[in-house]
C-alpha cells in the first residue's frame, strides 16, 4: 500500500511540473551597490555613503501553439487518476486477503478444538481396547485399528497447527508487522459470515 501511495505522490509531482509549464515564468535578479562621496572644497556636499538597490523583474511565457503542454498536463492528470485507482485496488485486495485469512484462522481454531477432543476420545478408546485385548475380549487387529485412528488424529492436529501458524504469519505480513511481534489470541467464539442479500450495490460490498 505504501508503494502504491508513493506512486500516487510521484504522479502528482509530475503533474505539478507539467502544469507549471503552462504558466508564465517570472524571474527576480536583485542587485546591490554602494558608492562613497568625499567632501572636498569643490564638492559642497558632506562626506557620505550611498546604497543603491535594484530589483529587476523578468517574465517569459511559452506559447502552446500545438497544445503540447496542455496534452502533457492532461496525460499527467490521467496518470494521477490511474495511480490513485491502483492504490485503491491494492488496498481493497489487501483488505480482502486480511478478511479471508482471519476467517480461515477462526475456522482452523475450531478444527483444532475438535481434533483435540477427538484425540482424547481415541486415546481413551485405545486404552479400553488394550484392556479388552489383555482380557481376550478383543483382537490385536482391533488395537492396531484404534492406534492408527489415534495417529491419524494426531497428524491432523499437527497439520492444523502449522496451518494456523502460516495464517498468523500471513496476517502479520499483510498488516505490516513483523511475524515475531505479531500474535492472534485463540478464541472459542464462532465467527459468522453475514448473509448478503441479493441486489446489494457493489460499492456497499466493497466497503
Amino acid at each position: 500500500i505504501r508503494a502504491a501511495a508513493a506512486r500516487v505522490d510521484q504522479a502528482q509531482a509530475l503533474l505539478g511540473v507539467r502544469e507549471a509549464a503552462l504558466a508564465p515564468t517570472v524571474g527576480v535578479a536583485p542587485s546591490f551597490s554602494r558608492s562613497r562621496v568625499s567632501g572636498t572644497v569643490d564638492n559642497a556636499l558632506p562626506k557620505r555613503t550611498m546604497h543603491n538597490w535594484s530589483v529587476p523583474l523578468s517574465a517569459s511565457y511559452e506559447v502552446d501553439l500545438w497544445g503540447r503542454l496542455r496534452g502533457d498536463a492532461e496525460i499527467g492528470r490521467q496518470n494521477v487518476l490511474q495511480a490513485d485507482a491502483d492504490r485503491a485496488a491494492v488496498r481493497l485486495r489487501v483488505a480482502t486477503e486480511v478478511a479471508a485469512d482471519y476467517l480461515t484462522l477462526h475456522f482452523v481454531e475450531r478444527d483444532l478444538a475438535t481434533l483435540e477432543r477427538a484425540i482424547e476420545l481415541r486415546r481413551t478408546a485405545l486404552d479400553v481396547i488394550d484392556a479388552r485385548v489383555r482380557a481376550g475380549a478383543a483382537s490385536d487387529l482391533d488395537a492396531l485399528r484404534a492406534s492408527a485412528d489415534l495417529d491419524t488424529a494426531r497428524a491432523d492436529l499437527a497439520d492444523s497447527r502449522r496451518l494456523r501458524e502460516n495464517l498468523v504469519d500471513a496476517l502479520a505480513v499483510l498488516t505490516g508487522v513483523s511475524p515475531t511481534a505479531f500474535a492472534v489470541a485463540p478464541t472459542a467464539s464462532v465467527v459468522r459470515v453475514p448473509d448478503v442479500p441479493p441486489g446489494l450495490p457493489s460499492a456497499l460490498l466493497a466497503r
